[in-house]
């Protein structure tokens, strides 16, 4: 045992790209082991954003030139169409960003190995606000990801509930009143058991690891609150597996799917059951403890972050090199300004 922990000791002082290429030594498959080798934010643009060719980012026309550089030395072009102008980081997460190629990378690495805001801005060296806008830019680009994913085969659904948290709104008193007295961290509800105090996040899951978790309504589902999260997104075909509550009949007439609900006593009938959703409740609520509390105006980001990380496919290096390159080519508009104007509780709707 000894030998294994000096190994993975050595292992763990490797770079990147070392780590990979030791990886394939040991036979690992290719597709576990993609090396993204740019080093620099335009190559690494120009080469996942811009590989069919330049186009401008506003209009999508192709049709596009070179237009001098930016005061900071970047690549600008014009579109001969829109007569925009814009360079390689126009609309995502890099634009306007000081960060270099390699202290992005890094801190998709800490991402990927659940750590904390501060523990984050000290390995890759950046400030602790930087780290935490970083973090939820980097979120906010992968939720157009995980918009993408569908169920299909046997899907396990069930919903959990987190405390309504009022945490990052004070900053913003002229905006934003407290609608109930202030509670200690950590202090229980005021009311027993599901009530309006608790966010509903319904979240299903299928045997292949594929996963879907979003906030849909405050207290107990309703059909349209499951409808909000879980609608249209698992195939027609599929086995929806659940518990006993009444708004999956509902929910499974209206999207016309099979449905089979167990006993309350019960967690498996036969091969089919519940017992992977209540492993992934398990595996959610041991994530969010690292994070002392989260913010309700996050929470949707925390649930992508985890889903991406923990149930996507493939091993942490895959993960890191899917979510750099999704981060390339996603569109993204936002500033951190809007960051602090985001409801306190991001409801699709209120059932």
């Amino acid at each position: 045992m000894s030998e294994v922990n000096v190994v993975y000791q050595m292992y763990n002082t490797l770079s990147k790209q070392d780590k990979m290429r030791f990886m394939q030594m040991l036979g690992m498959p290719t597709k576990m082991t993609e090396i993204i080798d740019s080093t620099t934010m335009e190559e690494f643009l120009d080469k996942y954003r811009f590989h069919d060719g330049v186009f401008c980012p506003h209009c999508g026309l192709v049709d596009c030139k070179k237009n001098g550089k930016t005061k900071t030395g970047h690549q600008r072009f014009v579109c001969k169409g829109c007569g925009k102008t814009f360079t390689y980081a126009t609309r995502t997460i890099f634009h306007g960003a000081k960060l270099d190629l390699e202290t992005y990378m890094k801190y998709v690495h800490c991402m990927m190995h659940g750590m904390t805001v501060r523990a984050s801005a000290y390995e890759c060296k950046i400030s602790k606000n930087a780290a935490f806008f970083l973090r939820h830019k980097i979120l906010d680009a992968l939720q157009e990801m995980q918009a993408k994913v569908k169920l299909d085969g046997i899907v396990e659904a069930d919903e959990t509930f987190f405390r309504i948290s009022f945490k990052g709104n004070h900053s913003n008193s002229e905006r934003f009143s407290m609608p109930r007295e202030p509670h200690l961290r950590g202090e229980r509800a005021k009311k027993r058991g599901v009530s309006l105090e608790q966010v509903c996040v319904p979240c299903a899951v299928n045997r292949d690891g594929k996963s879907i978790a979003k906030i849909a309504n405050l207290g107990r589902p309703s059909v349209a609150a499951l409808s909000s999260v879980l609608g249209g997104r698992i195939a027609p075909d599929a086995v929806l597996c659940t518990d006993k509550l009444n708004s999956y009949v509902g929910f499974a007439e209206q999207e016309e799917i099979n449905l089979l609900q167990l006993k309350s006593n019960r967690r498996t009938n036969g091969t089919l059951g519940i017992q992977h959703i209540n492993g992934y409740h398990s595996q959610l609520k041991s994530f969010m403890v690292r994070f002392h509390g989260v913010a309700t105006k996050y929470l949707n980001n925390y649930l992508v972050w985890h889903n991406l990380r923990n149930y996507a496919e493939g091993d942490f290096h895959l993960k890191e090199s899917n979510w750099e390159k999704h981060n390339a080519v996603a569109i993204y508009d936002d500033s951190k300004w809007t960051y602090m104007d985001r409801p306190p509780i991001p409801l699709p709707l209120v059932a």
